[in-house]
């Protein structure tokens, strides 16, 4: 792997806003119950995911602390901050599997979820899957 953690962060953030961005619209990918089922099951990847990458970006800090190593610029001892640090990891890994639980749930209940196409010329149905 060559790509760098902090590459591979800025890279998810990026198609995390792609998606923001082509998905407030409506096009023929994106107007039906199924468009959306098929989202959200990335999604719920992508959350269960982030609860990994909550338990693991700090890993560096970690590994640098149990090397005596730590400096702060303002030179207080780094064991506060690094206390606050891993009591917002906490929350964060929290967060993130409560996203997980609630994306998964949406993806169940759009499980079902189709498109009427009764009445609908024969022509528009090909753009409703």
């Amino acid at each position: 792997m060559t790509q760098t953690p902090k590459l591979a962060m800025i890279e998810a953030a990026d198609a995390v806003e792609t998606f923001t961005h082509r998905s407030f619209g409506e096009g023929p990918d994106w107007k039906t119950p199924p468009h959306t089922y098929a989202a959200l099951g990335p999604m719920v990847r992508l959350a269960r995911n982030l609860v990994q990458a909550v338990d693991q970006v700090t890993f560096p800090v970690d590994r640098t602390q149990a090397e005596g190593r730590v400096a702060l610029d303002d030179d207080s001892g780094p064991v506060g901050r690094i206390a606050r640090m891993k009591q917002a990891q906490r929350q964060a890994a929290a967060a993130a599997n409560a996203l997980v639980q609630a994306l998964a749930e949406m993806h169940a209940a759009t499980s079902a979820m189709g498109y009427d196409t009764l009445g609908l010329p024969e022509d528009d149905e090909e753009d409703t899957a």
